[in-house]
Order: C-alpha cells, then structure tokens, then sequence
C-alpha cells in the first residue's frame, strides 16, 4: 500500500513538473518596449499599439514603453506583431528574430520606431486612431471582409461615418456622404495621392478594387495641408497592397452573385533582392444578366466589362526608399431599356440606351531621402494621370478627358522630441475638356504652393497639429488655407479633439451630376462658377469604459460646414431643368454622430451609432433642405469570430428624405404609395418625402489555413424603390426622370466566395 502511494505521490510529483515545463515554455504572453532613438539616447513611447498581426488582439505601452502582449486564443502558431504610433513607421516584427533585452529575469523584446519619411502611415489594425489629433476611423482587412467589398465605393457598408447611396436608377452608380455632405466636399486619395476626383468624381469609386485595399483611414473635418487645399469635410485615404509589406505571396479571391456578376482578383507578390521587390495586383469582373424586376422596361443594374491592373516596385535602402508603379484601367456599362444593345441606333423616338465607357492610366512615385541628421527626411511624391470619359443616354452625348499631374516636395524634420515640422513646395496641373451636346467646356488649372505643418505631442496628454498653406492658382488667384487640431486627454480614458480648417475647390458641374442628366431636364449652369470655398468646424469626445471586465467606448463627434461659396444643383425650382450657379445666400451643415463599440466576450463585438443631419441651402431663393440627404440615420453591427468562423450582421435605418419637387406642377415622387390629386387641379402629385427604411446584411466566412470560404446576403428585408424611374414608359417624354432616387433599386441578393492566400 505504502508502495502504491509513493508511486501515485511520484507520478504526481512528475506531472506537476511536467506541466511547469510545458508552462515555462508556452507562455500566454510576450513583454518587450517600445523606443525611439534621438541620436544615441533611446526614449520610451507611451500609448504605442502594439497587435497580433491579422487579429484584433493588441495592447498599448505603459508609461516606461513596456506592454505585455498576451496570445490571440485559438491561434497558437503567430509569430507577428505590428507595431505603430502617430508620427513613426508601422513596423512589423518577427518575434522570433527581434532584438531583446534582460529585464529581471523576464525576457523582453525592445523595438525601435523610426519617424514617418513619407507621408504614408499604414494602419493595419484597430478601430481608431486613438493617438492622432484628427477625429480618424480605421477600417482594417478584418474590416473589410465582413461584407463583399468588391470595390471602394462597396467598403463603407458595415461602419457609420461613410453613407452610400445610388446616383441614378440606370448606371448602377453608387456616390458617397461625409458629414452630411456629397462625397465630392471630401478628398479621396490612395496613399496620400489624388484617386477620386475630376471626371472620376462619380466613378472612381468603382476603380479600386475591394481586395487591393489594406486599409482605410476616415478623417473627419479639416485634413493635412500637406495633401492640399481640397478637402472640406474631411479626408478619405485608402492603402493597397505593398510589395514588401504584406504576407501573401499569391492571393486568389473570386466572388458571383445570383445576377451573374462574377470578379476575380489576382495578387502576386516578389522579393526580387535584399532591397527591391514587387507586386502585381489584377481585376476583372462583369455582369451579363439582364434583369427587371420591378417591371418598368429597364434593366435594373447595366451590364458592365472592368478590367484593371497595377504594378509596383518598392526599394528599401539604408539612405533612401522608394515605391514606383503604374495602372491601367478599363470599364465600359451598358443599360437601358430592356431591348437596347451595343448597336441600337441612339435616335429620338427609338429604344433608350445608356453606355458609358471610361479608360484612365496612372503613374505614381514616392521617394524618401534619409539626411545625415537621423531626425531629418525629405520625400518627393509625383502622380500623373489621363483619363477619358464617354458617355451616351438617350440621344445625348458626352465626352470629356482630363490630364492630371502633382508633384509634392515634403521635408520633415523632428525639432525635439516632441516638436515635429514638415514643411514643403508643391504644383498641380489640370487639363479638362468636356462636350455635352452642343456645349464645350474647358478648363485648364496651374497651381503652384507651399506650406508648413507643425505638430506637437505629450503622449497621454496633448497633441496639436497646426498648418497653413499658399497656392497661386491661374483661375482662383491666392489661396491661403489653415488649418488646427487639438486632441487633449483628460485622464487615461476620457479624450477631447477639436478641428478647424478652410478648404476650396472647383466643381465639374457634368461629370458630377451626370445622375440627374439621365433624364429630359435641360442643362443650364451659370457662366461665371466661382470655387467653392467652406469652413469646417467640429470636435469630438471619446470615453473607454469597462463594464463586466470587458472594453467598451463611446464617441460623440460635432461637425458644422459653413460654405462662403457653394455650386449649387438646383432640381427644385424648374422640373424640366437642371440649374447650376453660384450660391446667392446661406448653405451650411451640421453633423451629429454618437457610437458605441462593446466586446461582449472575446470574439464578439457589438457597435452601434445614431446621426442627425441638419443640412440646408439656399436653392431657388428659398432656404431648403438639400434633397437626398436623410435628417436621421442609425445603423448597428454584430461581428462574431469564434474557432475559425466569422458573422457578420449589419442593420442600417434611414429615415425620410425630402426629395425635390415642383409644387406648382405636382410632379409624381416616385415609389410613395400615398398618392392623390391636388385641390381643383387634375395634376397627380405624391408626397414631397420618402419613407423611412431599414436595410439588413450580413455574412458568414469559414477560415482555413491558407484559404477562406464566404456566403452572403444583401438587402435581406428585399426593400426597394419599386418605380425609380419617372415616366419609364415614355422615355422621350417631357418628365422622364431617373435621378430621383432615394433607396436601393436591386431587391434581396445573395452571394459567394472564396479567398486564397499562399505565402
């Protein structure tokens, strides 16, 4: 018996050790710090985020750099972290071969961030950028793969500070809200160089694929003065894939939904040496079927050819880096009514066709000089393009070509430790050549600028960004553009951010309403457009909390954009008119937003947000509300991800618009089912306002080793904006009008894919 319990006693004793061994080397966290280097001195970056690479599982440095970083659960085998702060390069770490240090009788990982040499700062996870000045939200990979996100103007669908809606009911074109303001008040660019804008500015979204996109950074308010005097409110920059910077060797993704589009996405990517390596990404999707369900004799959504390329060198040097490419793009749409095709005669009185052809190449370079002084840089960004644009509705033709070239010149350099200035020159050139029927519209802008930004940062304290440009602009003459943010942190948990900023630019007054030329209304714009010029004002407030041992925050954000010129697109005051002049009197918006993000338990995360709109202007000598643009919108999200499975369920409400009207005609408002006649009069009428709705989507992906499978549905409730089209029985008539639209025009629609990555 005695020899019994001694041997239990032993094997006990055995397993216990057993199990100390196993513990000692399977940790359930990593320690290291955060540094960066002044000279020869090393100091500690405090608040530094440091993440699982592909994962939501991170943490931040304490007051001495330190973190501890515990192990994402259910995926053992990770040996990357990503490492990033306001101001320095993300850097991505191998733990298995990064510098360490003793510190007792722990062994720490001790990485070095290096200033940001050009302006590009690649986030690759999290929700915000909780550092910055600017009122900023991130959205990640992880992001982006919890909807279909075929193209850019498709990745704003599970997040709130982004509303998209269709430009018309027969291009399929899809435009974007920021503030409570057209997409067009907002500078859009891929990697800190100009993407959508000029004759690009309704279609652009579409020529960025879904999959070559790594990240997206929103800013709200006024943005950089080193990306230029543009943007109004606010500041959209999308980074793609990199050559060196992404894991995947190969990458595959396909996607079809039940009304036969099909895309597919190829990315290659080579280290060619030690210093230079390269990437290829290419797209190509289509649409054959022609479908009309709600029965009004057009197709609901055209059918369309995209084809697009892009490829790029990146060198990493120790006295400089450099990033090269150049892209290619071709996308041609065809819709209408159901009998048009390529080689139906675009006579009156025929069938009524839509095409719309666009072909645009690229050149971009970015390079970044390392001085002899560790703390200076000089980076020179050069971005070329040519694009042509044809277009064909109804009988009406149009053509335009647009000639684009920037070259920026930034030196920064780091005054102390907490005191950083970059200043620089810059000049743009553009060239547009429009004709819409009989009317030629040239415009040729030489703009020459320089400016100075200047930030400052107490990490966990206070932080300011100041800057100020000047341009000579041919057509405009000085322009002088501020621009402040302020981001205070009351304690640990609680921060307070305010921006102001001034910011001018010129409309295409047909490239971007071309929604509402699909139509019969005339074309009139005023002879003397002068740019538009706004003042944006706003700030936020952004408070953690832990509830139940669980994060969880809340962001309140105010925005007010005051315009001093405004182009405006009058579809009030003539319903057989489109009316473009200059701004006679008031024009201003105001943008409430409250959201909230709680991890209920780890792998499920819930967000919600609620916005008011208060936008008006002064449109055909009355102070209106801007049409389309609801006063009230709420969405909420549910995002699971648990043992290699991730869903996603994304409810958004739109309450009512007013849509434009004619009272003293009645014309129909398309889609109300509230109609009757006016008093003593036969006219029909419909109510000037839509009806509030909500739309449903959501998705659900299988995670493999190196690939992933995704279902999905779209518009689930099959709401729908049953006649879009006014009078889409008689085409050629006096009220033929498809750019009323308020609401999605394609029903329910499922789909399906698959993403493969091999590294």
């Amino acid at each position: 018996m005695q020899t019994k319990t001694k041997n239990a006693l032993l094997i006990a004793f055995m397993l216990l050790m057993a199990n100390q061994i196993v513990a000692q080397h399977s940790p359930k966290a990593i320690h290291g710090m955060v540094v960066e280097r002044v000279g020869k001195e090393e100091h500690p970056l405090v608040g530094a985020s440091v993440m699982w690479l592909g994962t939501t599982v991170g943490t931040v440095t304490d007051a001495e750099g330190h973190f501890e970083l515990k192990y994402p659960p259910h995926q053992k085998e990770v040996y990357q972290i990503v490492v990033s702060f306001v101001g320095y390069t993300t850097d991505t770490v191998d733990i298995r071969k990064a510098r360490t240090h003793q510190h007792g009788k722990e062994i720490h990982l001790e990485i070095v961030l290096q200033p940001t040499q050009l302006q590009t700062i690649t986030v690759t996870a999290g929700k915000t950028d909780e550092l910055s000045p600017l009122r900023t939200d991130v959205l990640t990979t992880k992001d982006l793969r919890k909807a279909a996100c075929c193209n850019l103007s498709e990745s704003f669908e599970t997040q709130a500070a982004v509303d998209v809606t269709f430009s018309d009911a027969v291009s399929g074109a899809k435009q974007i809200h920021l503030l409570g303001l057209d997409g067009i008040y907002a500078q859009i660019s891929s990697e800190n160089l100009p993407a959508v804008r000029g004759l690009a500015a309704r279609s652009g979204l579409y020529f960025i694929p879904g999959t070559w996109i790594r990240s997206i950074d929103i800013s709200k308010g006024a943005g950089s003065v080193v990306n230029g005097y543009e943007s109004i409110t606010g500041q959209i920059n999308v980074e793609l894939v990199k050559p060196f910077e992404d894991n995947e060797r190969l990458f595959f993704n396909t996607y079809i939904n039940q009304f036969g589009r099909v895309e597919q996405n190829i990315h290659w990517r080579k280290k060619v040496s030690q210093h230079w390596a390269t990437a290829t990404l290419l797209h190509a999707s289509g649409q054959r079927l022609r479908e009309d369900f709600n029965r009004d004799g057009f197709l609901d959504a055209p059918e369309f050819t995209q084809l697009n390329g892009m490829n790029r060198w990146q060198y990493n040097g120790e006295k400089m880096e450099a990033q090269l490419g150049i892209k290619f793009l071709y996308d041609d749409k065809l819709g209408g009514q159901l009998g048009f095709r390529r080689n139906t005669p675009s006579v009156r009185g025929h069938l009524y066709g839509f095409r719309w052809e666009n072909q645009r190449a690229e050149f971009f370079s970015k390079t970044g000089f390392f001085l002899p002084k560790e703390t200076e840089s000089i980076g020179v960004i050069i971005s070329a393009s040519h694009h042509r644009l044809k277009a064909l509705w109804g009988d009406t033709h149009y053509s335009g070509t647009q000639k684009h070239l920037l070259i920026n010149t930034i030196y920064q350099t780091q005054l102390s430790q907490h005191h950083t200035l970059k200043t620089g020159v810059s000049a743009m050139l553009d060239y547009y050549h429009e004709l819409y029927r009989q009317l030629e519209r040239q415009r040729h802008e030489q703009v020459a600028g320089l400016f100075a930004e200047y930030s400052f940062a107490l990490p966990g304290k206070f932080a300011l960004i100041a800057g100020l440009r000047y341009d000579k602009h041919n057509l405009a003459g000085n322009i002088f553009t501020p621009r402040l943010h302020l981001r205070y942190d009351l304690n640990a948990l609680t921060t307070i951010r305010l921006s102001a900023g001034r910011g001018m630019r010129y409309a295409n007054p047909i490239a971007e309403n071309m929604g509402y030329l699909i139509s019969n209304r005339q074309l009139k714009i005023a002879p003397d457009l002068r740019p538009e010029v706004g003042w944006n004002l706003g700030g936020s407030l952004h408070q953690k909390f832990l509830l139940n041992n669980r994060n969880g925050s809340l962001t309140v954000d105010f925005f007010r954009t005051h315009f001093q010129n405004q182009t405006i697109v009058d579809l009030d005051s003539d319903p057989h008119q489109l009316q473009i002049y200059n701004l006679q009197g008031r024009s201003f918006a105001n943008s409430l937003q409250i959201q909230t993000e709680y991890t209920v338990v780890e792998g499920i995360t819930l967000t919600g947000a609620y916005k008011y709109y208060h936008v008006r202007a002064l449109i055909g000598n009355q102070l209106r509300q801007v049409p389309f643009i609801p006063k009230h919108r709420a969405m909420a999200n549910a995002a699971i991800d648990l043992l290699r499975w991730r869903f996603d369920l994304t409810v958004q409400w739109y309450g009512s618009k007013r849509l434009p009207v004619a009272p003293t005609i009645g014309m129909p408002m398309p889609g109300d089912p509230h109609s009757g006649h006016l008093p003593n009069q036969g006219a029909p009428y419909w109510r000037a306002y839509s009806p509030h709705y909500f739309l449903i989507n959501s998705q659900i992906t299988r995670v493999f080793r190196q690939w992933e499978i995704y279902l999905g549905a779209e518009n689930i409730g099959n709401f729908m904006q049953m006649h879009p089209i006014v009078e889409a029985e008689n085409p050629w008539g006096a009220h033929f009008d498809a750019g009323i639209i308020w609401a999605p025009i394609m029903g329910r629609t499922f789909y399906g894919g698959v993403r493969i990555a091999i590294d």
